[in-house]
């Protein structure tokens, strides 16, 4: 019961958060309710963990849309005819100093953590969010390829067989 409560909660932070993408509520609220049933969290755990994770998944999300901006202006300039060293290279540190952020917030996140998990719980969300990424690209790549399946059968259906009427 404690589990369904948890869940709930969780829903609807989730779906006050984000409501213009239904895909990624999803993902992350199955995300959440996996993560509470690995982990072992108790309700007054998941009270505090919780909002925590947001903040932190948030913060990431900003960091890594700056991180992408930088690098489309680096595959820009890389482009060019004569490149601005001084500008590229200023750009290339850039693209470093927001990974080496994302590595700081995490480590920050886990000090913080660590006063609401048990080590043992924090080991096993280290190890959860490796595996749940390990299937979510997987998912993904599955998903790719019967899309792929789908489009040649498409193809297949709409191509004339045989020489048809007439033909030679």
């Amino acid at each position: 019961m404690k589990k369904l409560a948890i869940l709930l909660l969780m829903t609807g932070f989730v779906l006050a958060q984000m409501p213009d993408k239904p895909d990624r509520d999803r993902l992350e609220m199955m995300k959440m309710w996996k993560l509470t049933d690995e982990i072992n969290l108790t309700e007054e755990q998941a009270d505090k963990f919780f909002p925590k994770y947001r903040a932190l998944m948030s913060d990431m999300e900003d960091v890594s849309k700056q991180q992408r901006e930088v690098m489309k202006q680096i595959g820009e300039l890389s482009k060019e005819e004569e490149v601005d060293d001084k500008k590229l290279n200023s750009l290339v540190k850039q693209a470093i100093d927001f990974e080496k952020k994302k590595i700081d917030m995490k480590y920050e996140f886990f000090k913080e953590t660590g006063k609401i998990l048990t080590p043992e719980q924090q080991a096993r969300y280290v190890v959860f969010e490796r595996k749940f990424k390990k299937e979510l690209k997987k998912g993904i790549r599955e998903h790719g390829r019967e899309k792929g399946k789908d489009r040649r059968r498409d193809r297949d259906q709409k191509r004339p067989r045989g020489r048809g009427r007439g033909g030679f």
